[in-house]
Parts: structure tokens; sequence; C-alpha cells
């Protein structure tokens, strides 16, 4: 799997819906999506154009927008163009979809720690997450929750492993972002101190030290 690619997390999503349909535990889905009530039967669950994924049930669909290390669209152009935005004022609109609408945003890498600049109630709110207030964010870690809890009750799948265990690298890699910056800082710190005329760490530097730890040779 390749963990950057938005397409495979929407595949193994629409995978797992099927199999907790199957089980009997879409309940699962609707604690992690914050959803009340009964989903009913699942209908459809698919890619679509305007958005990430469609999932409708019984009672609602649910639109899902995916990111992994990209931002909404929008983000250079005035507010009113956010992806977001433009998915809550076309779904309505779309045929396929159930009268009532919940819509929701994972985020699977660093796309969960942007920010924006939003405008809500005639104010500017610097934010993370969907520029849409109707959309609710979903975090790596309530995904990480929901496929632990669908395996307790799911029969095993190697795709679906292989995708839980690339969701807990990246949330390791966060837990230790700050140890490893550290690091890197007292590295930088102590190479430039060798020649206090150099004005930073240089990119060339940079390669040339990375080689040296590999090879352990110039």
């Amino acid at each position: 799997m390749n963990y950057r690619r938005e397409r495979e997390h929407d595949e193994r999503l629409i995978e797992l819906v099927h199999a907790l349909e199957n089980a009997d535990r879409l309940d699962l889905l609707a604690d992690t999506f914050q959803i009340q009530g009964d989903l009913g039967a699942l209908n459809n669950a698919q890619h679509r154009r305007p958005f990430d994924v469609e999932l409708t049930f019984d009672q609602l669909s649910i639109v899902i927008e995916s990111k992994v290390d990209s931002d909404e669209n929008g983000r250079w152009n005035r507010p009113s163009h956010w992806q977001t935005d433009a998915i809550v004022n076309n779904a309505p609109g779309l045929d396929y979809l159930n009268q009532e609408i919940v819509y929701r945003y994972i985020t699977y890498g660093t796309s969960e720690l942007y920010s924006k600049a939003v405008e809500r109630d005639g104010q500017t709110q610097y934010m993370s997450g969907p520029a849409s207030g109707e959309f609710m964010h979903i975090h790596l870690d309530q995904m990480i929750d929901l496929v632990t809890n669908a395996n307790d009750f799911l029969s095993y799948c190697d795709r679906r492993d292989r995708w839980l265990k690339l969701m807990c690298i990246e949330q390791t890699k966060r837990a230790e972002a700050l140890n490893q910056l550290r690091l890197f800082a007292h590295f930088r710190t102590t190479y430039l101190a060798i020649d206090p005329g150099e004005p930073d760490f240089l990119r060339q530097r940079l390669l040339l030290c990375a080689r040296v730890g590999v090879s352990g040779v110039l």
C-alpha cells in the first residue's frame, strides 16, 4: 500500500464498511463518525467524482472527503472557494444521495496539521481541519481505533492489517517528531560550532553528512 495515496485509503475504508455490514456491526462506524441512531442497511459505498467516498444507508448518506498530505483546494483562493464548502453546496442536488446528508473529513497524514484562515460568522478564524463547518473532522487516531475495534469482530484481512500497521507507523512518527527535532537541533548547533563563520546548515552539507552516516567514509 502506498500510504500517501488518498485513493488507497478510500478503497480500504469502503472494504471495511462492507465487512462491517456483513458482520452486522455498522454501529462501530456510526460511533467513530459520531452519528446518532441506527444507520439502517448499507445501500451504496463507492468513489464519487464530486468528493471522495459516498456511503449511503437507509437513513442517511455520509459524504467523505479524505486527505493524506494535501490541503483541500482553495488554500490560495478566496475563502468561498474552499473544496468542502463547494461539496456542501452541491451535494443536496445529487440524486444518488439520501435526503439527509452528513459530512466527514478524514485526515491520514500531515493534512491533519494544516491551518487555514476561514471566515465564520463574520470573523476570521485560524483553524485546522475542513473549512466548512458542516464537515466533522475525523482524525488519524479515530481511524486507528475504528479499524482496531473492527478487527475484534471481523476475520483477518491482510489488506486491512497492512492499512492499520501503516496508520500506526504514522501515529508513531508524530509522537516521536519532537524528539527527532531535538536531536537534529543538537546536531545542527554542534556542526555549526565547528566553523562559526558558516551562515547556516546548507543543503549540500546535509547531503554530505547523510552520505558519511550511511557509508562511514567520505
